[in-house]
Parts: structure tokens; sequence; C-alpha cells
């Protein structure tokens, strides 16, 4: 509508500048009066008025643009993934971990997925080689799912006490220790990766990544799967059996 506006105005400033001109023109060739500066000057303000206006109105046009992405932010979720150790009656130590997705921002017309991945991040080197990829792990949360909740608690997993998924981890990597890479420097750590996808009030479709508990961008999300897939393809080893020389057996043959 603005756009549509301002065209008619310059249209509108252009014409009647052009004819006062022309009618400036016309009378400077046999009329000695004032009556053709007169032309001239009436033709300077309508310029002057017309730029005004498209200013003013291209103001005007800013500030509603910024106020309806303002009105459009305060609709919008607010996604957080909490992750909490947990320990098994009569353990001493956090042998598992569950994940809690909450929106406690807006409304959102619906939640069309929620996606959990995780990964051993595994990096070695020695004198000739340095190598670091992304391992998927399977059924690492026993299992998750959607509540069917729009605002709150809108996904989370359970069951990880059956599967003690983060002893798993800690008693086969946190020494990060190879039995036939035993000439390479290894380092391991547990990433995981979660991804929102989602129709905002507008209608929308939208998506949010985290890694971890922190948001992060589609493209970091991607990054970790791309590597993942062009080193394992479609392989994702078992939480129960999983170690460091089938990993780096993998990426070396």
């Amino acid at each position: 509508m603005y756009i549509t506006l301002i065209s008619l105005i310059c249209f509108l400033v252009v014409v009647t500048g052009g004819l006062s001109l022309r009618m400036f023109f016309e009378k400077k060739k046999g009329d000695k009066d004032w009556s053709a500066w007169a032309n001239l000057i009436s033709a300077a303000g309508t310029v002057v008025v017309g730029v005004a206006t498209i200013f003013v109105m291209f103001q005007e046009n800013s500030i509603q643009n910024r106020l309806a992405k303002m009105e459009e932010a305060e609709h919008q979720p607010i996604f957080v993934v909490k992750e909490v150790q947990e320990q098994s009656p009569g353990s001493v130590v956090f042998d598992y971990c569950e994940f809690y997705v909450y929106n406690h921002g807006a409304l959102v017309k619906s939640i069309d997925k929620v996606s959990a991945d995780v990964f051993i991040k595994i990096g070695y080197s020695n004198a000739d080689k340095k190598r670091e990829s992304y391992a998927p792990v399977k059924d690492y949360y026993y299992r998750y799912y959607r509540t069917g909740a729009l605002q709150g608690d809108i996904a989370h997993s359970y069951g990880a006490f059956k599967n003690h998924n983060n002893l798993y981890y800690v008693s086969r990597f946190y020494n990060s220790q190879s039995i036939r890479y035993s000439d390479f420097a290894i380092l391991t750590e547990l990433v995981k990766t979660y991804k929102i996808e989602y129709v905002d009030i507008y209608g929308e479709h939208k998506q949010v990544c985290f890694i971890g508990e922190s948001e992060t961008s589609l493209d970091n999300y991607n990054s970790i799967h791309r590597i993942a897939e062009t080193d394992f393809g479609t392989q994702a080893f078992e939480l129960e059996s999983v170690n460091i020389d089938d990993i780096i057996d993998c990426l070396e043959k």
C-alpha cells in the first residue's frame, strides 16, 4: 500500500513540477513580468513538498515494519532443552540421563517433530595423522515422545534407568584409552543434538536447534549430522557394546 502511494506522489510531483517549469520557460520567452518566476517558485515548492511527503511516508513505513516485527516476536515460542542427570535407587553415581523440551513462550499452531540424536565425538592423532568425527549412538535415550502439549513440557525421554546410558558412556570412554590404537592420543566427548520443527501462530514453518542445552544454528546442527553421515553412512553403534576401537576401525578402514 505504501509503495503504491509513494509511486503516485512521485508521479504527481513530476507532472506538476514539469508543467510549472514548462509554463515558466514559455512565459520567459515573451513576458517580462514576475509571473514566470512565480511559476518557477511554485514548481520548486511542489517538488520540496513532494520529497518531504515521500520521506515521511518512508519513515512511517519503517516504523510500522519494526512494530510488526516486535509484535510477531512477542508471539513466538521460547524453546528450552534441559538434560537431567539421575540416579537409580541405591546408586551412588549419576548413572543415567533424561532430557526435557519445554516451550516457555507463546502458543504455537503445531509441533511437527522433535528429534534427539546422540554422538560420540572422537578426535585422535599421532605423528602421522589427525582425525575428528562424530559416531552415531542409537538408543542412548531409551525412549522419548512428544506429550501433545504446545506449551510447557512438549517432549521428554523416559526409561533411561533401564539402560544406564550415562554409566555406559563413562565406563567405556571416560579415560579415552584404546587397545588396538595405543599410539594415538585420543579425546572423546558425548554430543547430543535436538531439533524442534513447528508452525507458529502465523502459519510459518520454523525450526530451532540445540547442541546440548545451548541453542545453535541450523548450519552447526547440520554440520555434525553431515560429518557423521559421511564417515559412517547409516551405521549407528549400540550403546551397550560400542567402544573406541570399533569407532576408529570404521574410520581407518
